[in-house]
């Protein structure tokens, strides 16, 4: 299911439309975590949808949170590592897909409560929670895990995939850095018109993007050299002193060697994408 960002301000509408349905959310979080009760969950999810900031985060940007999580260092969630307290992150594309899961996760929802954070992932598949499909209207559905995230104690991942938690938490690292376009969109008239009809007021989104990466220098100052070469994409751990924790920060792939010059290696790199 492709969505736009421009579809974000009624896709919140629905989404707080399937979350108000009465019956069984079939949420599961981790014994390791926390145990809340449906009502709890509900009202937290509810209070991300309806409250939150909105989010679009280009297929790009997303491949890039994907591949980058695949060699993130660990690290425990804190509620400063969030883009905002409460918020609707749709995934751009076909989403990300999950190889537990017969479909892909397309968005999540989240809200910061003090002690504790809640990510509740969103699918566009209706059969994800097992059994017959769902009859929630709304394009998404919940994927039936919680991961809650008890701001700064080790467990964090609660019941969801762990596959998933990674990529969203990646992706929140990346959206923070230079590397990340960050642009704030109107909905356009088509939407306006929706909203009107529907009685409220849509709010902008910000889409994430990946920006061109700069051009890098020729090497070390004090020696010269004669090749280009290719720096891999990686994560470094920096201190952040205000906050006295390391946090991952991702050094994108570059060429480095005086322009011009022949290329060493040959070796394959994550390819940037506009």
């Amino acid at each position: 299911m492709d969505i736009r960002p421009v579809d974000m301000p009624e896709l919140r509408r629905e989404i707080t439309s399937m979350l108000r349905v009465p019956g069984p959310r079939l949420w599961r979080t981790s014994a390791r975590a926390v145990h809340e009760d449906e009502g709890h969950l509900l009202a937290h999810a509810l209070q991300g949808a309806e409250g939150g900031e909105l989010f679009f985060v280009a297929p790009d940007m997303l491949e890039l949170a994907r591949v980058a999580a695949q060699s993130m260092p660990e690290f425990v969630l804190e509620a400063q590592d969030l883009p905002s307290r409460r918020g609707v992150m749709v995934l751009g594309g076909s989403g990300l897909a999950v190889t537990d899961r017969p479909g892909a996760v397309q968005a999540v929802v989240w809200e910061d409560a003090g002690l504790a954070g809640y990510i509740y992932p969103l699918s566009a598949t209706r059969d994800l929670m097992g059994g017959s499909p769902s009859r929630i209207p709304g394009r998404l559905v919940s994927v039936g895990d919680v991961a809650v995230c008890q701001f700064g104690r080790v467990i964090e991942n609660g019941g969801a995939t762990l596959e998933t938690i990674r990529v969203i938490k990646a992706a929140w690292l990346l959206m923070q850095q230079s590397l990340a376009a960050v642009s704030e969109i109107e909905p356009d008239r088509a939407a306006r018109r929706r909203a009107a009809r529907g009685r409220y007021k849509p709010r902008p989104v910000r889409v994430i993007e990946l920006r061109r990466p700069a051009h890098s220098g020729s090497g070390d100052g004090s020696r010269e050299f004669h090749h280009q070469w290719i720096v891999r994409g990686h994560w470094r751990q920096q201190w952040y002193p205000a906050r006295k924790v390391h946090r991952p920060v991702w050094i994108a792939p570059h060429i480095k060697g005086p322009e011009g010059a022949p290329l060493l290696g040959g070796e394959k790199v994550y390819a940037w994408k506009r």
